[in-house]
């Protein structure tokens, strides 16, 4: 039986945990800036050190890496909304006030059309009742056909130029998702699918609408820029106060000094092999499947490859998320059978880069059990969204070494491990065996 003592820890352990996650989820604004810096700077931390061996001062150095890393990012953000936009939103209206009713109206109210409009249908009923000398015996008519109070004057304005544009866009047919559907119910008429699963899929397609995530994702370019923004800030000021930010620990820690050093280095080492290594095979992944898909004459390749890039972050859910858009296209544009080889490709790179090229690299680096990295990356999806599944395994993995170093919490961190090493586990065989034999003499 548990003594009291124990009970009241487990308890208050709880409630610590739930407070912090509730800490966590209500300040996810300031506080996902700030670890995105802090592992940022962790892993940009040995190009400073090369690069001061080479006679380079740190500061220059700090600087224009933070610079670069602003562009780069931002230069691939605008690339990723043009993209993005094109596929989903090619028919947006350019004014998002023109998406409500009467915007037009008094919009032409308030340059002074309005009142011009309803100056022309005065004159015209001036001139039906007063007519001119000379004109009493036209055919009334003809008068009706020559001033027509119901056609609209703004359509007098409208040029052969913009006639053929718009004639020439309806011979164009749909673009974008709008053509991407249409594919879609067209190929499922053809197939032999029974009918209420046919219209079920007919109505969910029909009502989905992801061209309203056009405007929200070209509006949400200035909040990301000003994100942006203040992780390059943090970063700066993290790069700037990194040796005095260690030489504080050092000296918190007491007589555990040597330890918390190794912990630091154990955090920093790890952190930089797991992102390092993670971006290479990410970047690969990305080149890869583009070269693909630009092989095969899928469009919006550039679209699909960065968006790899960017899945592959994400343990398990990132690589089948990632597959599922080019596989779609690839049906609706070229048939099922690109679309099972986008598919087949798509999981080939996967599976060779990330289950079996990436573990290799990192060994036992990332010492976290594969369960426990899907539970961290749903768990960190709920407290920050997506920004939480692409830092889930750099948190739970460091998290996991500090649990290691503390004597009260090494059975937490054995449980989120792989498990102990092979080589301790033979040591162990052998002894049990040795001791066994001993006994029996």
């Amino acid at each position: 039986m548990a003594k009291p003592g124990r009970q009241n820890t487990y308890l208050l352990a709880v409630v610590a945990t739930v407070l912090v996650g509730w800490v966590l989820h209500v300040g996810a604004s300031i506080l996902q800036p700030l670890v995105i810096a802090m592992f940022l700077a962790t892993m940009l931390q040995p190009l400073v050190v090369l690069l001061k061996r080479w006679y380079i001062p740190p500061a220059l150095t700090v600087v224009g890496l933070v610079t670069l890393f602003f562009l780069g990012v931002a230069r691939l953000g605008i690339l990723v909304q043009e993209n993005v936009a094109s596929f989903f939103g090619e028919q947006m209206p350019a004014v998002e006030g023109s998406l409500e009713p009467g915007a037009p109206a008094v919009e032409n109210a308030e340059n002074g059309e309005g009142s011009r409009v309803e100056e022309g249908v005065e004159d015209s009923s001036e001139a039906l009742q007063d007519p001119e000398p000379g004109r009493e015996g036209l055919n009334p008519i003809q008068g009706e056909a020559e001033l027509d109070p119901k056609q609209d004057p703004m359509e007098e304005s409208s040029t052969p130029e913009s006639s053929d544009s718009e004639a020439a866009k309806e011979e164009e047919g749909p673009t974008g998702w709008d053509k991407v559907r249409q594919d879609i119910l067209t190929r499922l008429g053809q197939t032999r699918v029974p009918k209420p699963a046919l219209d079920m899929a007919r109505n969910f397609l029909e009502e989905l609408d992801p061209q309203s995530i056009a405007p929200g994702i070209l509006g949400g370019g200035i909040g990301f820029l000003r994100g942006l923004t203040l992780v390059v800030i943090y970063m700066l000021f993290i790069f700037a106060e990194q040796a005095v930010f260690r030489r504080k620990i050092l000296a918190a820690a007491g007589d555990r000094r040597e330890e918390a050093s190794e912990v630091l280095h154990t955090i920093g080492k790890g952190i930089q092999k797991y992102l390092g290594v993670k971006t290479v095979v990410s970047l690969a992944t990305g080149a890869l499947c583009y070269t693909a898909l630009q092989q095969l004459e899928v469009p919006y390749a550039e679209l699909f490859g960065f968006l790899t890039f960017m899945m592959n972050f994400i343990p398990t859910f990132g690589s089948i998320i990632a597959s599922i858009f080019p596989t779609v296209v690839a049906m609706t544009t070229h048939g099922g059978g690109t679309a099972l080889l986008v598919l087949v490709i798509y999981l080939t790179v996967n599976l060779t880069l990330g289950s079996f090229l990436e573990p290799k690299i990192l060994g036992r680096e990332l010492n976290l059990s594969p369960l426990v990295i899907i539970v961290s990356v749903v768990v960190w999806a709920g407290l920050w969204g997506v920004v939480g599944t692409f830092l889930a395994v750099p948190i739970t993995s460091t998290l996991q070494i500090i649990l290691a170093n503390l004597e009260q919490t090494k059975p937490i961190a054995m449980m989120l491990s792989i498990g102990p090493p092979k080589e301790e586990k033979e040591r162990r065989r052998w002894r049990r065996v040795e001791s066994d034999s001993m006994g029996g003499e």
